[in-house]
């Protein structure tokens, strides 16, 4: 979450300094939108691999 609150500050000052449109702005929103995604990503992983532990935890796992 670090890396993402930063890119935000940085695309904020950048907006505010130079414009919502300049290029520089709109790379930031990019690279910020990457960072979101990938933390999307490893949320839903996260909460898949809970689900699958639950599931084993109840004695339902896979093995005999």
């Amino acid at each position: 979450m670090g890396k993402i609150k930063l890119k935000k500050r940085k695309m904020y000052r950048s907006a505010k300094r130079f414009g919502f449109t300049d290029s520089r702005v709109v790379t930031c929103s990019q690279d910020l939108d990457i960072l979101l995604n990938r933390y999307q990503e490893i949320m839903e992983v996260t909460f898949v691999f809970s689900v699958f532990i639950a599931f084993v935890n109840k004695g339902n796992g896979l093995s005999n």
